[in-house]
């Protein structure tokens, strides 16, 4: 869907609801990003995205797994109350200088 997109300006999914399987393979974000309150019915595929800054996962809904094998984020990045389902995969992802709580992580 988004795959090797750069984005210039932190996109803002914010409330978005996914329902087919959403592609951000090799995508970019150096201005930050808000995913927060959105809602992926099929598998998110996040392999390979760089997150530059801060952003935004928080109270989203991962109904069919999500893969963020490989990613790399440099900055924050929330995930506070976001609720996977289904096989979920952070392998070889990089974290820079943010914060990720264990807390944040319990239902992955």
């Amino acid at each position: 869907m988004f795959k090797y997109t750069k984005f210039t300006e932190g996109p803002n999914f914010s409330g978005t609801e996914f329902k087919a399987a959403t592609i951000f393979k090799y995508v970019e974000f150096p201005s930050g990003f808000d995913f927060s309150h959105t809602t992926f019915n099929s598998h998110a595929d996040f392999k390979y995205a760089k997150f530059m800054k801060n952003g935004s996962f928080s109270q989203s809904v991962f109904n069919n797994g999500a893969d963020f094998k490989y990613a790399n984020f440099s900055k924050d990045v929330n995930f506070k109350g976001a609720k996977f389902s289904g096989s979920s995969d952070l392998k070889y992802a990089t974290l820079d200088d943010q914060k990720i709580t264990l807390e944040q992580l319990t239902n992955m």
